[in-house]
Formats: structure tokens, C-alpha cells, sequence
């Protein structure tokens, strides 16, 4: 199995239409080369090359050593075989550049809808699937309508019904389905953590004058690494515009997590959760990700570890010029 970036839990696949449970969550990839097209042109063209114009379709990114990504594909054949979502199309994009062993992967599998590869990863990219299993829902007019992970929400079939029955294209106003607003002052409230030392620290009491940046990451993504890397610098601009960076580990045993963080100086503490309940009440759906918490407790960035990003985010939420906050590590979009 390949190494997953973060989240491995167990959720149900389809409330009530399909037995059981499968494990879904997210696997690494490494950072794709930059897409010679446009993202647009892009998704256009993969639709169509796979007669996807004009219908529902749910697609996942994923690659065949991945055990997370395997056990996606193989609830997407379920669906697939069961018709519980008549009309629905499916699409694997397969991500690994090992031809010789994704061809003998596939030919045992005897799928009744396509595979494309993406080797470089800029379909994925395109469609801003950047861990892995991801899976995008797209509607009859080509746009995305979900991205993330295995669409358990018991809301899914009336996703379908709703973007099947559209009588016409919505453009930017097209809504995202399973997008959770997170209320910051609520989670700010409920998140009370063990450190390294073992004393807890409550996460409304480590905000700063002027916010917190939390970095929700977990020790066995390497692109947590990359991130953790970075926190350091990242850590010490932070504190100069008067914001506060913590650091929330979201798996492992306290000794395997301790262990892990015992010789990172990372200009910031760490605190842990061995359990899915702050990955869940946060809504992580890969690591690392990145919160930032503004003064008012709202939060006003979610998102990669792409610091500039984030300072953009930081800026505009506190009114400044843009500019005014410049990290010097670049972070990552992947994770």
C-alpha cells in the first residue's frame, strides 16, 4: 500500500442501498508537472473523449497500489453493477506511471466503464484532485459539483436527481454539494488537546491578537513533512504580524505521535488527537491542511499549504494592503 495522507477511518458507502462498510481516505502523489492546457480545456476534453458530455458522472483519482484508492474503485463497480443511480457514469483516472503494472492491475478487473491514465497528474490537477482517492461528481454541463472524499453524505441520490433533472446550465452559480461550514467560534470551544508534555491546551486560549494558523497534518503523509518543514519560517512571520501557529496531529498512538515530533523544532506546539473526532468536527479532508482563525473566530481560510495562499487569506480577512504578509517558504497544493 502506498503511504495515505491521512484519514483513514471507515464510512458508509451508501446509506441503506449498499451493505457494509469500506475504508476510504487519502494516499499521496507526487507534485504533477504543470498542465500544458488550460484547466478548463482540459476537463472539457477528458469528458468528452470518454462520452461523458451531457451526463452525471463520478470520477476518482486514484492510483492501483493504493489500498485506499483500490477499495473506491471497488464501491464505485458496486454502484456501478447494482444500478442503484440509473444514469449515473463512472470514471477511474489512474495516476501511476508504472504501465507494465497498472495494465495487469486492470485486466483482473474487468471493469464495465473506462480507465485514463494520468501519469503526470495534470488531469488531476485540472480537476484539483490533489490526494489520493479523490472523487469529483460532475453534472451534465461539464461542471464540478463535488470534489473530495467517498460522498457518504445520506443526501448523495438526491445530488444525482437534482443535477440529472437540471434543465439548464447554472454557470458560477452552480452550488457545491457537501460543502460544511464550519463555525469557528463552536470549534474553538469543543477543541481541548493533549501537547507533547501531556498538559492540554485548549485552542480558543492559544489564539493570538490577531488569530491562529492552524496546520492539521499527521506522520506518515510525507507532504505533512513538507509543510512541518516550512513551519519554522512560517512560524516566525506569523508572529510578527501577531498571529499564533499550532500544529494538530490527527493520527497515531501518543508514543508513535511523540516519537515522531520529538526532534522537530517547529517554532510552534503540537497537539494530538489519536481518534477521528477532531478530523471529523474540522471537516479534514486530507492533510495537510491549513486553518486560519481570524480575530472574530471565524474562520476565514481552509485550504492547502500554499502559503502564499494563505497570506492572501490573512490580508484580506484583517484589511491589509496586499503584500504586507510574505512568507519566504512556498509551501505545497498537494496533500
Amino acid at each position: 500500500m502506498a503511504s495515505h495522507c491521512s484519514f483513514v477511518r471507515r464510512m458508509p458507502l451508501l446509506a441503506a442501498v449498499v451493505v457494509g462498510l469500506l475504508v476510504l481516505g487519502g494516499c499521496s502523489r507526487d507534485p504533477a508537472s504543470p498542465a500544458a492546457k488550460s484547466a478548463g480545456a482540459m476537463r472539457a476534453g477528458l469528458l468528452k473523449q470518454h462520452d461523458l458530455k451531457g451526463r452525471v458522472a463520478m470520477i476518482e483519482f486514484g492510483l492501483f497500489d493504493c489500498e485506499l484508492s483500490g477499495e473506491g474503485l471497488d464501491g464505485m463497480v458496486l454502484l456501478h453493477k447494482l444500478n442503484v443511480l440509473p444514469g449515473l457514469a463512472f470514471l477511474r483516472v489512474e495516476e501511476s506511471n508504472d504501465a507494465l503494472a497498472v495494465a495487469a492491475y486492470y485486466k483482473d478487473k474487468d471493469l464495465k466503464f473506462p480507465v485514463h491514465g494520468d501519469p503526470t497528474t495534470d488531469m488531476a490537477v485540472a480537476f484539483k484532485a490533489t490526494s489520493n482517492p479523490s472523487f469529483v461528481l460532475v453534472d451534465k454541463f461539464g461542471r464540478v459539483r463535488y470534489r473530495g472524499r467517498w460522498p457518504d453524505n445520506k443526501d448523495f441520490g438526491d445530488w444525482i436527481a437534482a443535477m440529472q433533472a437540471a434543465p439548464a446550465d447554472l454557470g458560477s452559480d452552480a452550488p457545491m454539494f457537501g460543502v460544511v461550514k464550519l463555525d469557528g467560534p463552536t470549534l474553538l470551544a469543543a477543541t481541548s488537546l493533549p501537547g507533547l508534555d501531556g498538559q492540554t491546551i485548549a485552542l480558543e486560549q492559544a489564539m493570538g491578537p490577531e488569530g491562529m494558523v492552524a496546520v492539521f497534518v499527521d506522520t506518515t503523509c510525507p507532504i505533512s513533512g513538507q509543510a512541518l518543514g516550512d513551519m519554522p519560517k512560517v512560524a516566525i512571520t506569523l508572529a510578527k504580524a501577531q498571529i499564533n501557529s499550532i500544529v494538530v496531529n490527527i493520527d497515531g498512538a501518543p508514543e508513535v505521535v511523540k516519537n515522531y515530533f520529538s526532534n522537530k523544532p517547529l517554532g510552534a506546539p503540537v497537539i494530538y488527537d489519536a481518534t477521528d473526532a477532531t478530523m471529523d468536527r474540522w471537516d479534514i479532508q486530507s492533510v495537510p491542511t491549513v486553518v486560519y482563525i481570524a480575530p472574530d473566530k471565524t474562520i476565514a481560510y481552509k485550504g492547502v499549504a500554499a502559503w502564499a495562499q494563505v497570506a492572501t487569506a490573512i490580508e484580506k480577512a484583517r484589511h491589509l494592503p496586499p503584500g504586507t504578509i510574505r512568507f519566504s517558504a512556498r509551501g505545497t497544493s498537494y496533500g
